[in-house]
């Protein structure tokens, strides 16, 4: 998995747990 991947997967996340 690529770095830039990888934060963007990680990105996704934090939005996810902040609308969640």
């Amino acid at each position: 998995l690529a770095h830039s991947e990888l934060s963007t997967v990680f990105f996704e996340k934090v939005l996810l747990l902040a609308w969640g």
